[in-house]
This record gives structure tokens, C-alpha cells and sequence, in this order.
């Protein structure tokens, strides 16, 4: 499977915040096969019900890849803290073509910590394409028989004819 993945991060909801004191900062780090590829702005005491609405595009070559998605607290002091991951297999992606709901973000136990809404669009190279190419040579394939008998003809008389 070969195409382009949009994804759009939304918003989250109902997110655990990690800051024992003030309102979680949070910011999600997009990752496919375990490499980072983006992230979304920190939003600054964006407490437990952040928006983002940032659009990212990727190109994907592997069918068995899976995108994941790490939301975290953004902290100055310390190492930013893991709220918890969403982890998208692309073939579900693949299968409906565009994907948009609340994914639920589960911290390393397993527990909920709150809901990501993901906007999930992949259009796979060639599929278009393909019909294109039998269209094209449909008519292609015609015209060039018409132009080219039609050519040689011509020229082969209007040449006969002034010799």
C-alpha cells in the first residue's frame, strides 16, 4: 500500500492531567514505524479539553505500518510527561478510505486517560491513476490509428501525386 495519509488532529477530551499545580500544557507527537514525524504546538494550560485542529500529510510505503499518536504534558522543569498513546493500524484507514472519531488514549497500564478525536484520510497512489491509464489508451490507441494511417496515407498520395 502506497499513498498519502492526512491526518488532522482535532481536539482532545476529558485528558488526566500530570501538573499537580495549574492546568496541564498539552501537545501530541505523531510517530510511524516508532519514528517521529510531527507534533502539534504545546498549547499552554490547555487544561483537559485542548483544540488543535493542525493538519499533517504523510507519504506511506508499508501496509503493516501502524501510526501512533503520544499525548503529552509539556513541562519546563522536567521531562515532558506521557498522558497517554492512541495507536492506529493503517489497514483500518486503508479499508474505510477516511476515518473521523474519538480515539480512546490509554497511558502504559492500559487505563484510559482521556479521548483524542482524529481526522484519518488516506488516498492510495495508483487507483486513480490506473483507470486514467486504460482510458487514456482507449482513446489514445484509437486516435493514434485513425492519425497515423491517416498520415501515411496522405503523404503517400500528396508525394505520388506531385511526382
Amino acid at each position: 500500500m502506497r499513498g498519502k495519509l492526512t491526518v488532522i488532529v482535532a481536539k482532545a477530551q476529558d485528558l488526566k492531567g500530570k501538573d499537580f499545580v495549574g492546568k496541564s500544557d498539552p501537545y501530541v507527537k505523531v510517530r510511524i514505524d516508532d519514528t517521529l514525524q510531527e507534533q502539534t504546538g504545546v498549547l499552554k494550560e490547555g487544561g483537559n479539553n485542548p483544540m488543535w485542529n493542525e493538519k499533517f500529510m504523510f507519504e506511506i510505503k508499508d501496509e503493516h505500518t501502524a501510526i501512533e499518536f503520544h499525548v503529552m504534558d509539556a513541562d519546563t522543569a522536567t521531562k515532558d510527561d506521557l498522558i497517554g498513546q492512541v495507536q492506529v493500524p493503517l489497514h483500518e484507514v486503508k479499508a474505510t478510505s477516511e476515518s473521523e472519531r474519538f480515539y480512546p488514549v490509554k497511558d502504559d497500564k492500559g487505563q484510559e486517560t482521556g479521548q483524542l478525536h482524529l481526522i484519518l484520510t488516506f488516498h492510495e497512489y495508483g487507483v486513480v491513476h490506473e483507470g486514467f491509464a486504460v482510458l487514456k489508451e482507449k482513446l489514445g490507441g484509437k486516435k493514434s490509428k485513425k492519425t497515423d494511417g491517416g498520415d501515411a496515407g496522405t503523404s503517400s498520395s500528396s508525394s505520388s501525386a506531385e511526382e
